[in-house]
């Protein structure tokens, strides 16, 4: 039941958050989506959980940007571009499952120190 739970869940398991190649995926500014999905990590969400959700009914076309996508907003994390070497590394090296794990440990390391004072639509 944590979607019930976590206000950000419904949000963050669209397309626009997990779908680089779809068009919806520019409609939500990036730091806007990581905000949102480091509040629901804060706010004891799973990503692993809102991730397979997203998943459960996704065409195998849709579902092959995920691992881009995840990779994409790590880089921006890391570098603040958009594209960057680190991409070529976390494609060569992480798995999903891995890209997830960390994707999760570095939206909880920043939400303190980057989004603090960052007010919500």
């Amino acid at each position: 039941m944590e979607e019930l739970k976590n206000k950000y869940f419904e949000w963050i398991v669209r397309k626009t958050y997990f779908d680089s190649y779809c068009h919806e995926f520019k409609s939500i500014p990036v730091e806007q989506k990581l905000l949102n999905l480091a509040l629901y990590i804060h706010e004891g969400g799973d990503l692993r959980f809102a991730i397979n959700t997203y998943k459960e009914d996704r065409s195998e076309h849709t579902l092959r940007s995920l691992k881009d996508t995840l990779e994409f907003y790590i880089n921006f994390i890391r570098t603040g571009e958009p594209e960057s070497d680190l991409i070529v590394f976390l494609n060569m090296f992480l798995s999903e499952e891995q890209l997830i794990i960390l994707l999760e440990q570095e939206l909880k390391a920043r939400l303190f120190f980057e989004y603090e004072n960052v007010e919500i639509p």
